[in-house]
């Protein structure tokens, strides 16, 4: 089945998200800045404004790239635990190297903390050298159960075949979840592909694509709507 997850910065994204009939949730701040991590107290209200809809909490310190100092590494221990303490589903990160790969020790600390909550490595990846090598060293954690990517830097139509690549070599327990640039225009193609059985909506379901737009629960919806008849 088709997972349709969308971005959250607020209490009110929420309820219009679960409105419109969305799957899942993301849940950050600064979505202007590519996210970063929410504080307990919406985490906590996000979670019981949701009911049965999973919340997945962005786990990133700052916006200055994906390396992260031992003190960064620090905090993001500490935000794990807070978002399991909250009752999150999942928690949202990546760490890659200086040489734009993924980091395993970071990601090895980081995986020492997440209990029974579930993974989604971010768009870290489009950011590596080699997004379909960084799949499978990524494919080695089994609690990252989804990958965020468009498949590279560039336009996610574009970069279809890197996506196909990046599913191949995923296999059946690693999900590619389309995000970066997915439209109302563009879905059904990507969707048609067959390169990933999740999709993820930020700026395409707010008003006037733009950040700080209010969500539409509408158009949340012909999402929806879309992503099930695939």
């Amino acid at each position: 089945m088709a997972i349709l997850e969308v971005i959250a910065t607020c209490i009110d994204d929420v309820r219009l998200i679960v409105q419109g009939g969305a799957s899942r949730i993301e849940l950050l701040s600064g979505l202007s800045e590519g996210g970063l991590t929410p504080s307990g107290a919406l985490i906590r209200a996000a979670v019981h404004a949701t009911g049965d809809i999973p919340v997945m909490v962005m786990i990133r310190p700052h916006a200055m790239g994906f390396c992260y100092s031992p003190a960064d590494i620090e905090i993001m221990m500490d935000d794990v635990a807070t978002a399991q303490d909250c009752g999150a589903f999942g928690v949202v990160f990546g760490a890659l190297t200086e040489k734009g790969e993924v980091d395993l020790k970071v990601m090895d600390r980081l995986m020492r903390h997440i209990g029974p909550m579930e993974v989604t490595f971010h768009r870290a990846i489009d950011a590596t050298k080699d997004p379909v090598g960084a799949i499978r060293r990524i494919r080695e954690y089994p609690s990252v159960r989804s990958v965020l990517t468009s498949g590279g830097r560039g336009n996610i139509v574009d970069n279809l075949p890197v996506l196909a690549a990046m599913k191949e070599e995923a296999g059946p327990a690693l999900r590619i979840m389309a995000g970066g640039g997915v439209t109302l225009g563009n879905i059904g193609r990507i969707a048609e592909a067959g390169v990933a059985r999740e999709y993820h909506l930020g700026k395409a379901v707010r008003e006037d694509g733009t950040y700080l737009g209010r969500i539409m629960p509408e158009v949340v919806e012909q999402f929806a709507k879309i992503v099930a008849g695939f």
